[in-house]
């Protein structure tokens, strides 16, 4: 499990997760608009002694209101970049699939959220570094979809066998110059 402490160099820290879910055969991905005019993933700072997962989820949870992650096997993906007031930043975003049906911003540094297709989602986000982090993400999703199809039918879920579902959350209470 990854600290939410900070590395050598790095002034703060924010982490998130691409959030994802499967509609009509089609996945789909979580996209937020926050007040600034950024797009991308539901991300934010690391408080205390949280671990970054711990960060990821409670971040979520307050900009949107969702409550029911399941992490998606190991996937960790992280830059740095700098913010306007020249402090070094390092993102980091893990991978999630999330239960709820409904989901609106329901934090006020958020003007809008979206579900939309890969290719949809890729137009919006707005920095070629989270741009990637979706690809990658998307890419392991179809890769453990084309092995679930080559698995014999007796396995119950193969879904869940393959992408390791160990980071629940819910039910309980180096693009330097670029701006995030």
């Amino acid at each position: 499990m990854y600290s939410g402490r900070l590395e050598e160099g790095i002034d703060e820290k924010s982490c998130g997760a691409v959030l994802y879910q499967r509609r009509d055969g089609e996945i789909r991905y979580l996209i937020v608009k926050s007040t600034s005019g950024h797009i991308s993933f539901s991300k934010g700072h690391v408080e205390g002694q949280e671990t970054e997962w711990e960060t990821a989820c409670r971040e979520i949870r307050e900009e949107t209101g969702i409550e029911k992650l399941h992490k998606t096997g190991e996937f960790r993906e992280s830059f740095c970049c700098l913010t306007e007031e020249g402090k070094r930043k390092q993102i980091v975003y893990f991978l999630a699939e999330f239960e709820e049906t409904e989901v609106s911003p329901v934090d006020r540094e958020l003007t809008d959220v979206w579900l939309l297709s890969l290719g949809e989602a890729l137009k919006r986000i707005n920095t070629p570094e989270e741009r990637e982090i979706l690809k990658k993400a998307d890419r392991l999703l179809e890769r453990a979809e084309k092995a679930a199809d080559r698995l014999p039918e007796r396995a119950e879920n193969t879904e869940d066998r393959l992408l390791e579902r160990d980071g629940k959350c819910g039910g309980s209470a180096a693009g330097a110059g670029r701006y995030v």
